[in-house]
């Protein structure tokens, strides 16, 4: 069954006792995600059960997704969804934050509870951005992405302080290890 709540990503199956049960996360209770894992860990294949399941229950009025994909071919097929704001390859990782960030500077303007779209970065491959002022943007998008309704999923075969080191963890919440 993929029929699951609005704002809510299918994350796994959990079968430890009694009836299996369906893992979830709603970007209402938690600020960001990161996946790692190294190639065939099963990363990719997790990421996308989260972005369909997410797109299959939220209406695209309510969810603006920023897909990062720099292969342009793990995440390729959600490119045509309704919600997809932007897909961007590789050269295009440091356009994606800036257009989340212009997406941020707008509701910095906006007192009180802001009801707009939500907003979703899929971030595929971390290693990718080399470009220090897009891991500054991005940090600050973290520190205050969860209040103005942002959330963050990152993901990279590379768990090492060269790529995660650079990028404030603090504000993610949800973390899931694949084989590294």
């Amino acid at each position: 069954n993929t029929r699951i709540h609005t704002f809510t990503m299918l994350a796994g199956r959990n079968y430890s006792g009694g009836e299996p049960t369906d893992d979830v996360l709603r970007l209402t209770d938690l600020a960001h995600v990161l996946a790692v894992g190294m190639t065939g860990s099963g990363k990719s294949t997790l990421l996308r059960m989260m972005l369909a399941s997410l797109a299959l229950n939220t209406s695209p009025e309510t969810l603006r997704l920023f897909i990062v994909d720099p292969k342009s071919e793990d995440f390729l097929p959600f490119k045509r969804l309704p919600h997809c704001e932007m897909f961007a390859g590789r050269q295009d990782i440091t356009r994606a934050i800036a257009a989340v960030r212009a997406i941020l500077a707008e509701r910095q303007d906006i007192e009180g509870r802001f009801d707009g779209p939500r907003v979703v970065l899929f971030l595929d491959e971390l290693s990718q951005v080399q470009d220090l002022a897009a891991i500054r943007q991005l940090n600050d998008l973290m520190a205050v992405g969860r209040s103005k309704r942002i959330n963050v999923i990152l993901a990279t075969q590379y768990p090492t302080k060269d790529v995660i080191g650079k990028v404030d963890l603090s504000n993610v919440g949800v973390r899931f290890v694949g084989q590294i």
